[in-house]
Order: structure tokens, then C-alpha cells, then sequence
């Protein structure tokens, strides 16, 4: 029997998030903190899922929260509180039959405190931590094994 092997994508994720114009922030904090790797590294299990907040998003956050100035490890948790280590195309995002679904930081750290609530709101795909409420605002890039959605806030904070 022979064994089904998938070619990876090979997605350079730095490069989607600067394509997309409004990711700059994300980018800067994905080559900082040392874990494009490890996502880039997704694409070849059960892929990937990002939800990337947009610059404005960036912009909105209070002045007391200073992301761009947090050491390496710490912007890594934050980007890992986005991503699910599964890849979700939009249409199954809306449909999932256990809305609850952990986090890389979940994974990571081992805390069941980071995960993200799906559902469908207004049409659209909502996203709940039981602090924050987002709405998937537009697909960045859908093409398996990668997911990337736009958000227009921060999902979690350390």
C-alpha cells in the first residue's frame, strides 16, 4: 500500500501577512518573536489557522499595553493565543461541531484558558474568549494546509 504524502505549501506567512497592506504590526511582532518557523512548520500536519489583527487593531489597543516593546517569548504567546494548530477553511469555521477550540498557547502552555469559541453572528464567523468578541472580517489567504483571517481586534493579551 502506498503511503499518501501531502506536498507542502511552502507559504512564506511574513509575506502573506505584508501583502495583505494592513498587517505590518503582526508581521513585525511574527519575525520578533521567533515563531514564523514554527508556523511555517504547520503546513505539513493538520495545517494551520491564523487570525491576524489588523493594524488599526493595533492602533486601537490602550497606550498601557506596549506589544511592540515585550521580549521575544512574550510576542510569541500573544501570536500563539491567534492560531489554531489545525487548518479550518472559512466555510468550516462557521459549522464546527465543537466550538471550543484550544489555541497554540492552550498547547504550548498547557492552560485551558486560551481557547476560542466559534460561531456564526450576523453572518459572519465570530470569535469569543469570554473577555473579547471578534468577527472574522475578511479571508487573507485560504488555501490548504493555511488559513489566515482578518480580525479587526486583538482576540488575547498577555
Amino acid at each position: 500500500m502506498a503511503s499518501e504524502t501531502r506536498p507542502l505549501l511552502g507559504l512564506n506567512i511574513t509575506k502573506a501577512f505584508i501583502d495583505g497592506h494592513q498587517f505590518n504590526v503582526a508581521a513585525s511582532m511574527l519575525q520578533a518573536s521567533g515563531v514564523v518557523s514554527e508556523f511555517e512548520g504547520d503546513e505539513g500536519g493538520a495545517g494551520i489557522t491564523i487570525f491576524v489583527p489588523t493594524d488599526d487593531a493595533f492602533a486601537d489597543l490602550p497606550s498601557s499595553v506596549k506589544l511592540q516593546s515585550l521580549p521575544a517569548e512574550k510576542k510569541a504567546v500573544v501570536l500563539r493565543f491567534h492560531v489554531l494548530h489545525c487548518y479550518y477553511p472559512l466555510g468550516s469555521l462557521e459549522s464546527i461541531v465543537n466550538p471550543v477550540q484550544p489555541t497554540l498557547a492552550t498547547e504550548q502552555i498547557g492552560a485551558a484558558s486560551f481557547t476560542l469559541n466559534m460561531s456564526r453572528v450576523n453572518g459572519s464567523v465570530g470569535i469569543d474568549t469570554g473577555i473579547v468578541q471578534a468577527s472574522v472580517t475578511q479571508t487573507v489567504f485560504d488555501q490548504k494546509p493555511v488559513g489566515i483571517y482578518q480580525l479587526e481586534v486583538w482576540v488575547f493579551l498577555w
